[in-house]
């Protein structure tokens, strides 16, 4: 999953194409330079199918060769404007919805925070928003991946009194990707001139 991409969609598949020999890529342009999804993957190990795209969203449904594992996949990017959070968590809560009981597996840029652990610095406030996003994880029953190597994924670029950090991005899976086994887990890494 590829998050602000600030390119077209066939642009990115033509460099992702370049990068990794034999991929598969499909992407929602980006608004100027701000914005863009992409989804790679390799087609020799998981076929997606059925794509959707949305303001918010890329999803389409997948299917894991070899063990048979079929569900559905999402590339979220939440809106930072407060306005728009109230649709974004409408169609969160419907997306999760509609999937049900199969097996979801959604990567994103939530722009949200779940409690106040996971901010620091700043206005240290849980709003409205935030115990929403958490309510809908708890009633679709899925499971937020921690990393194993920190919490923020976000940061304001500054130093000292003026730094604040974030856990803005996560991967929410259902529970029963988790009962079936398997060994799920997350790694932060290093920005590469992105603020996330």
């Amino acid at each position: 999953m590829l998050q602000e991409t600030k390119c077209n969609g066939e642009d990115l598949a033509r460099m992702a194409k370049s990068c990794w020999k034999g991929c598969e890529a499909v992407a929602i342009d980006s608004s100027g330079a701000a914005g863009g999804l992409g989804l790679l993957w390799n087609p020799k190990e998981v076929a997606l199918s059925d794509f959707r795209a949305s303001r918010f969203d890329l999803t389409a449904s997948f299917h894991i060769m070899g063990i048979g594992i079929k569900g559905t996949v999402s590339n979220i990017y939440g809106p930072s404007s407060g306005a728009l959070k109230d649709t974004f968590l409408d169609m969160l809560r419907w997306m999760g919805e509609k999937i049900g009981l199969s097996h979801w597996v959604a990567g994103a840029d939530f722009n949200l925070i779940r409690s106040l652990e996971e901010k620091r610095g700043g206005i240290c406030q849980l709003n409205s928003h935030s115990r929403l996003f958490g309510d809908i994880i708890e009633t679709l029953h899925l499971v937020d991946i921690r990393a194993s190597n920190g919490i923020f994924t976000w940061n304001n670029k500054w130093t000292r009194d003026r730094s604040i950090e974030a856990h803005l991005d996560r991967f929410l899976i259902s529970k029963s990707l988790i009962l079936g086994g398997g060994d799920i887990s997350g790694l932060i890494l290093p920005s590469a001139g992105s603020d996330h």
